[in-house]
């Protein structure tokens, strides 16, 4: 499994309290660019456990600029989160696709737009 060992998955603690964990696809001086960011949410009852949201769930793009001055840490993470973590972003993009390729039923896709038309009782 030295593959999962050679990413560079990372986590960060940014300025406004997030934490997120994401693909490090590069690094210069003023900014990360990270593919996949999710938000890490800990369990308020069960504090040793996590689940993980994705950071920007409506966005069309996949990865992101993060400006290194809104971070206040970043730190490797251990090869079973970087696991978990795959297994997470793999999982969401096999559902995301599955729901793109389903065009057969329009009635399942959530209207974001309202019609005007429509009445409302």
């Amino acid at each position: 499994m030295s593959e999962v060992t050679d990413l560079s998955i990372r986590q960060f603690k940014l300025m406004n309290g997030d934490e997120i964990i994401g693909l490090i696809e590069s690094d210069n001086d003023t900014n990360f660019l990270v593919d996949r960011p999710f938000k890490i949410v800990v369990n308020s009852i069960k504090t040793d456990s996590f689940h993980l949201v994705p950071w920007f769930d409506l966005s069309l793009s996949n990865t992101f600029t993060i400006d290194k001055s809104m971070v206040v840490a970043h730190a490797a993470v251990a090869d079973s989160i970087k696991e978990t973590y795959i297994t997470f972003a793999i999982t969401l993009d096999s559902k995301i696709n599955a729901l793109g390729s389903d065009t057969t039923d329009d009635d399942n896709i959530p209207d974001l737009i309202p019609d005007i038309d429509d009445t409302i009782h």
